[in-house]
């Protein structure tokens, strides 16, 4: 999972599509809302 986790921090732009990328390779199974690969609809800003 570290290895994994580090391959998403060399892929990414900013902190938020870091976080993009970790919720979709790792998403959280009790989250309220999960983000879905679906490039055409908005998504919503991570709470700080």
């Amino acid at each position: 999972m570290l290895e994994g986790v580090k391959a998403i921090m060399r892929l990414s732009k900013d902190k938020h599509d870091f976080w993009e990328k970790m919720d979709i390779a790792y998403p959280k199974l009790n989250a309220a809302i999960l983000l879905l690969p679906f490039d055409d609809l908005p998504r919503p800003r991570k709470p700080k």
